[in-house]
């Protein structure tokens, strides 16, 4: 019987996100080769701290184009399967 192979989580950080949301080569690369070798996508509270703090604040192009997408149809566009990872209180 063959058994489901459970993927290796893999935890992001928000600068790679930019990095796909301004859909620079090696970022799309990286998901695909990690992807490949069995690695699913998390994206820390902390990250998505930054990435909030981010989208409310920032100036730049780049933020603004995070505020006008962030962030259900930022990720599902561009289909990198990133889950947020839980955290519990220590």
């Amino acid at each position: 019987m063959a058994g489901t192979t459970q993927r290796k989580p893999l935890s992001l950080d928000a600068n790679l996100v930019f990095d796909l949301a301004r859909d620079k080569d090696f970022a799309h690369e990286f998901i695909e080769v990690f992807r490949a070798k069995g690695y699913s996508f998390l994206l820390p509270p902390t990250a998505v701290y930054e990435l909030n703090v981010i989208r409310a604040q920032g100036n730049s192009t780049v933020e603004r184009e995070l505020r006008a997408s962030w962030p259900a149809s930022f990720l599902l566009k561009r289909k990198p399967s990133i889950s947020g990872l839980a955290t519990a209180p220590i």
